[in-house]
């Protein structure tokens, strides 16, 4: 739901009744992953990878001082139960965090002849975690019903320190963005001789917490400082509630036509936006080799980023819409042509 992009994550929820436990060592990721299965109803998967950076940067910065380092961890759990032959259960849960930090150093003369300084002290990071609860429920072999209860926790946070040791002064410049997200969503699945539709609904209930900071000491002393901008607008709630349909059958028996329409409804701390989300996709099948497809989606996003980034400082802020920021909205047009040769 997003203009920038879309990244879809789905967790393995297969049942298997076999063990299988795999190690992966390289120079920059190395990471382990187990699956079993302690009954033939359940089954169980837990992985994790690291970045192994942090033992080259202590070799690197001995020659090297200012090379910049980039570093990670995460960590996926989730774990699967069939609980009859209409139900089954999962639970996911998924850790990160992403850091970035580079030290700068210059050459000051004195007196005694030059010597080395710390100058400038550069960090970002970024922290997720997320945690899912799944329902899925098949009361027929033409109908699937789907639960979902979710909550995330978001961060990301840049520090930028510049240092002047000669007149024992500093600036700092400080970003922070925390969202905590509480969702829950149903859909469905249903096949009607001709008609594949797809309805429901999601619901998210979202904390957001923007900060932004300057400020310049002389002397232990502070000479400039601005305070956050948005601190008068904290906390930033904001509940978003969005109905969808979709239809997905076929015209003739070489034309497949699929329309859909999803309205965003949401409240912010000011205003209540109704958005409708339309969405067309036909594709038409010419002969057995050459079909073709086009497409045509409008997407609304509800947060939006304001940021002032360089190469080593994200200073990223998420905003939610509402008040004087809107929501913003795109149109999406494609169309392509698909040859299969039969090899």
């Amino acid at each position: 739901g997003k203009l920038s992009s879309v990244v879809n994550f789905i967790s393995d929820q297969s049942i298997s009744d076999t063990s299988h436990i795999s190690v992966n060592a390289g120079i920059f990721i190395s990471g382990v992953a187990a699956r079993f299965s302690p009954d033939k109803k359940t089954t169980v998967n837990l992985s994790g990878r690291f970045g192994t950076t942090s033992i080259l940067e202590k070799i690197v910065h001995k020659n090297i001082s200012e090379f910049p380092f980039y570093n990670f961890y995460d960590i996926n759990l989730g774990t699967s139960r069939i609980l009859n032959n209409k139900n089954s259960v999962s639970l996911t849960l998924f850790v990160n965090k992403d850091y970035l930090s580079k030290n700068t150093y210059k050459t000051l003369k004195t007196e005694t002849g030059d010597t080395t300084a710390l100058a400038d002290v550069a960090k970002s990071g970024w922290a997720d975690i997320l945690a899912g609860f799944t329902w899925n429920f098949q009361p027929k072999d033409n109908l699937k019903v789907e639960t979902r209860i979710s909550y995330q926790y978001f961060n990301s946070n840049s520090n930028h320190e510049s240092l002047d040791p000669v007149h024992d002064q500093s600036s700092t410049n400080r970003a922070e963005s925390t969202i905590q997200e509480f969702g829950i969503s149903n859909q469905w699945e249903a096949d009607r001789v001709n008609h594949k539709l797809n309805f429901g609904f999601c619901s998210y209930f979202r904390n957001i917490d923007p900060f932004m900071s300057t400020s310049v000491l002389l002397k232990g002393s502070p000479i400039y400082d601005v305070p956050d901008p948005i601190s008068k607008e904290k906390p930033i709630l904001q509940l978003e509630f969005s109905p969808y349909f979709e239809d997905q059958f076929n015209i003739t028996k070489n034309t497949t036509f699929r329309p859909g329409i999803r309205f965003l409804t949401l409240i912010g701390s000011k205003k209540v936006f109704i958005l409708p989300e339309p969405r067309l996709y036909v594709s038409h099948k010419i002969s057995d080799k050459v079909s073709v497809m086009g497409s045509w989606v409008g997407t609304t996003q509800d947060i939006q980023l304001i940021s002032s980034s360089n190469i080593m400082s994200c200073s990223d802020l998420w905003i939610p819409a509402g008040g004087e920021i809107k929501p913003a909205y795109s149109n999406m047009e494609e169309i392509g042509f698909f040859f299969n040769d039969g090899m």
